[in-house]
């Protein structure tokens, strides 16, 4: 049944419980009307007791805590002598009834304490029959006890009803007795509470081990009712020992904030019926405490709630340890380096990860393995020995090398600072800091052989500047690489004069025929040119291992017994000229890393300079030179229709190199307007800038400057140089003088580039022109640097010196890109330089 509706409702519904029966005056108990109405037993008593006070039904109280209720027999003031002694009797049958039903033995006394009555219940909890015993006087059976007699007597005196708990030697049973005076004498209710007491006294017990416990540990254990007020309380905090909390709440007892964290898990307890467990961090006045704190919900005897358990563990030292705990291990997980410890029996009780990845063992394997598991027994023994130099107070901390055994079997060299490590227990174990050395030792390693290869460099620096011809340059080079420590063999090689095959120059070591070197391949895979083809090819460094096939090294395998690991090709270059191929061959391991590489390369550069500067004084001291005769139509046909007519001459008058590829040429017309002249070169530089220095009639100079190095540049690093540029007659003939010893291929295809469709008039040997200032000073080009000479040319050709001046300073630092005050800087200089050797050559 639906315990909802109005209030007359659930009165009529639970009077309709008692007309449920044959016989609607039958008497019921709570729990019998309760589980009718499937009704909590507090709610259906009230209800109960409410009908009661209107009349409809009549109660009775039966035992020490029983009560049985009954309808009415007749309205309220509607009787007659007649009924009311039918209805006692009835009502005395009804009773009886509902005695013989109860569970609780019954019996009764009449004053002078003989039994009047006795129910089955009774017969069965005392092994007795009613017959043998009514009229008996009770002081002559075994129920009587000092305890009882006296609650017999209180009850007779009193007339009050006395409740007694006595044990009962004969059945070795406890019973709960309830002693009501009648006007006949005594009834006595009684039920075995033998397990009960057993419970109790278990649970005393173990209330008297709990309290032992309790208030020796950080534990406190209370319990509040459904108002969260205090009903007990045991081992409460020291700020609350002598505080009274029994009957308060934590609003009464704490500031408000600290007293809602404390009650809101405990009022969630009550309202969802189930167990909450909360760590509660808060300021006492004797400090910051934290409980962990469980809730447990309390039930009555119908299944409410009615308060709450709670058992709440000060952890207030163990959270502190904990955030020590995590500094600590955050600290040793930080630390890059392998963190350890060992017990007195040297097993490992703590490391951290990264001595975990050192030794490729994970934590569970070390944790509680001997030392020995990766180190060997010696260095156990040496780290062992100066622990106890340091406790003995000989050293402050010990340092040791050693190496380690990984879980693959390999070995890590690593460097272990050690310290002794007392334990909780007194015994004394170590601890250490491991690192890993291995780079260190490279590096160290590393550092050796740089300062090795810096000592070969000065050598070698020191060796070329003293050679006065590129075979003596390179013979050198070879020499000092070969006979150093750090290599065993190296070998410089040339191109041959088609610019096909390397040919090997110049041995570093005894005499061997090697083998020429193709220069290109049949497929455009880099990985089937041999190492010193590609760096030609490609004018990259390359750095080979012994796996690579080289034709030289293994004709050298074939005559000597060659230690290889490890191979560079190094281009000999200057200015973007290629002059040959270093080839340096190493039995080193680990060779040739970035800055061994950088050294190597300083060497090539320093050949290459050398080589160049040889070259270019030689070509200013040959007196015949190879002389090439070019012819274009390059420009010719679009400057002769916009000229109008053929009767012009255009000459490439001078060409002057800038820094990162910037360029300035000057060009001499006669009979050309120059902005007709401009108007078609812009067409194929149109990034380029155009300034007309000098017009005086029919003829004029036009400055070009470009953002790429002009034909005469890129001529120059080859030490040639254009003799004479004209276009005239609808052509464009080229005379570039190139020296002997140069290759005239390399000079071909650079004018190739500049103009495709150039074809070769002649080549012939002639007496070297001597006209140029240059060639009267052969060694003026060192003693200018380059941005003096590019100032003073530039200056020159762009009408500087001229008067008036074509140009001021401002403008041409604008074109050299500098500041007013660097060129001026430049010219002056310059300019001291020319006169001096103009001056000591006039002596």
């Amino acid at each position: 049944m639906s315990s909802s509706g109005s209030s007359g409702d659930v009165y009529a519904e639970t009077l309709a419980v008692f007309d449920q029966r044959d016989d609607p005056y039958e008497p019921f108990t709570t729990p019998e009307v309760a589980d009718s109405l499937n009704t909590a037993r507090r709610t259906v008593y009230k209800r109960l007791e409410k009908l009661v006070n209107r009349g409809d039904l009549k109660t009775k109280k039966v035992g020490a805590n029983a009560r049985i209720w009954w309808k009415s027999t007749s309205p309220p003031g509607n009787h007659t002598p007649k009924k009311a002694k039918h209805q006692r009797t009835e009502f005395e049958s009804i009773v009886e009834n509902v005695l013989e039903r109860n569970t609780d033995g019954f019996y009764s006394l009449d004053e002078d304490l003989q039994f009047t009555y006795v129910n089955t219940r009774t017969e069965e909890l005392l092994d007795l029959e009613e017959s043998a015993v009514l009229s008996q006087n009770i002081h002559d059976t075994p129920l009587l006890t000092d305890a009882f007699e006296a609650a017999l007597h209180e009850a007779s005196e009193t007339r009050e009803p006395v409740i007694v708990e006595d044990y009962y030697a004969p059945f070795e049973v406890w019973f709960e007795n309830a002693i009501y005076p009648s006007e006949t004498g005594l009834s006595v209710y009684f039920r075995d509470i033998s397990d009960r007491k057993r419970l109790e006294h278990d649970l005393q017990t173990e209330r008297d081990h709990f309290r032992v416990v309790i208030e020796n540990s950080p534990i406190v254990a209370f319990r509040m009712d459904s108002d969260l007020r205090y009903t007990w309380l045991y081992n409460p905090d020291q700020d609350f020992e002598d505080v009274d909390v029994t009957g308060k709440r934590d609003d009464e007892l704490l500031p408000p904030e600290t007293a809602e964290m404390l009650m809101a898990p405990k009022r969630a307890a009550l309202e969802t019926g189930e167990q909450v467990r909360e760590e509660r961090t808060y300021e006492l006045p004797s400090g910051e405490v934290t409980y962990d704190l469980t809730v447990e919900p309390d039930r009555d005897e119908t299944g409410e709630i009615d308060g709450i358990s709670c058992v709440a563990v000060d952890i207030t030292d163990q959270k502190q340890r904990e955030r020590d705990l995590k500094r600590y291990e955050r600290i040793v997980e930080t630390v890059p380096d392998g963190v350890y410890a060992l017990d007195s029996d040297d097993r490992f009780i703590l490391i951290n990860q990264a001595f975990c990845e050192l030794v490729g063992y994970d934590r569970e394997t070390l944790l509680g393995a001997h030392s020995t598991l990766i180190e060997n027994q010696a260095v156990n023994d040496t780290a062992n020995a100066l622990q106890a130099e340091i406790q003995a107070g000989e050293r402050d901390v010990g340092v040791i090398e050693a190496k380690f055994e990984t879980a693959t079997g390999e070995t890590v060299p690593v460097e272990s600072r050690i310290a002794p490590f007392e334990h909780a227990d007194g015994r004394v174990g170590r601890c250490g800091v491991v690192r890993d050395v291995t780079e260190q030792i490279r590096r160290e390693e590393e550092l050796t052989a740089l300062n090795r290869l810096n000592s070969v460099f000065q050598d070698v620096t020191h060796a070329i500047v003293e050679s006065s011809s590129r075979e003596e340059i390179e013979q050198t080079i070879a020499e000092h690489l070969t006979n150093s420590d750090s290599y065993e063999y190296a070998w410089i090689g040339h191109l041959d004069r088609h610019g096909e095959r390397i040919l090997p120059q110049i041995v570093g070591t005894n005499d061997v025929e090697l083998p020429e070197i193709p220069l290109s391949s049949a497929t455009d895979n880099s990985t089937s040119y041999p190492p010193a083809a590609e760096a030609m090819r490609t004018g990259r460094v390359q750095v080979t291992d012994d796996s690579i096939a080289d034709p030289v090294l293994n004709q050298w395998k074939q005559s000597q017994d060659i230690r290889h690991r490890a191979g560079i090709s190094i281009p000999i270059a200057y200015e973007e000229r290629v002059h040959g191929v270093l080839n340096v061959y190493t039995a080193r391991e680990n060779a040739f890393d970035e800055n061994e590489r950088r050294i190597v390369r300083r060497i090539s550069e320093v050949v290459g300079h050398s080589i160049s500067a040889i070259e270019r004084k030689r070509a200013l001291l040959e007196d015949r030179v190879h002389e090439i005769t070019f012819r274009s139509h390059r420009f010719t046909e679009t400057l002769t229709d916009a000229a109008g007519d053929e009767s012009f001459t255009v000459s490439i008058e001078k060409s002057v190199a800038l820094p990162d590829d910037q360029s300035i040429a000057y060009y001499s017309l006669d009979g050309l307007d120059p902005a007709v002249f401009i108007d078609v070169i812009e067409q194929y530089n149109p990034d380029g800038e155009y300034h007309v220095t000098d017009e005086e009639g029919s003829r004029a100079r036009v400055e070009v400057q470009q953002s790429n190095l002009t034909l005469a540049a890129e001529l120059a690093k080859y030490n040639s140089w254009i003799a004479d540029g004209t276009l005239q007659n609808g052509e464009f003939r080229l005379r570039v003088q190139v020296p002997q010893y140069a290759q005239v291929r390399e000079v071909k295809d650079i004018v190739t580039e500049a103009y495709p469709d150039v074809e070769v008039l002649a080549q012939i040997e002639v007496e070297r022109e001597s006209t140029r200032l240059s060639d009267v000073f052969s060694d003026l080009d060192d003693q200018l640097t380059e941005r003096q000479r590019t100032a003073l040319e530039v200056a020159y050709y762009s009408g500087y010196f001229d008067w008036p001046r074509a140009i001021t300073g401002e403008e041409l630092a604008e074109r050299l890109d500098v500041t007013p005050g660097t060129v001026s800087h430049h010219l002056r200089h310059g300019e001291h330089k020319l006169l001096s050797a103009f001056f000591d050559l006039a002596e």
